[in-house]
């Protein structure tokens, strides 16, 4: 195991996810590096004075804000989903009554 790769194992051991195997490797070189020792070191400190604490509970749940904002935005869609198909229907049957007449919408509709 190299110097760069141990930064991420050692993360990984603070986060109890190396198998028996890794974590042996990491042992191991940390034993031989005296500098990535002291590192794990620090970052074992770190860890555990996270670990202290308090745990914050956020005043409002950001889910519950954004859930409410998504449904208006999926009734806006609809609704304009729908607006479109009407105005594709009335589309139709413009030109359904121009060819009735003869003449032809086509031209007009590719340019809206």
């Amino acid at each position: 195991m190299t110097c760069q790769e141990v930064v991420e194992v050692m993360n990984r051991y603070l986060d109890g996810d190396l198998d028996e195997h890794e974590r042996v490797l990491l042992m191991e070189h940390l034993k031989n590096c005296p500098d990535d020792q002291e590192l794990f070191e620090r970052l074992q400190r770190l860890s555990e004075e996270l670990e202290e604490l308090p745990k914050v509970t956020p005043p409002f749940s950001l889910v519950d804000s954004i859930l409410p904002q998504l449904a208006e935005i999926d009734a806006l869609r609809d609704a304009k989903a729908a607006q479109a198909a009407v105005m594709d229907e009335e589309w139709t049957q413009a030109e359904e009554a121009a060819a009735a007449e003869g003449g032809s919408l086509g031209s007009r509709r590719a340019s809206r």
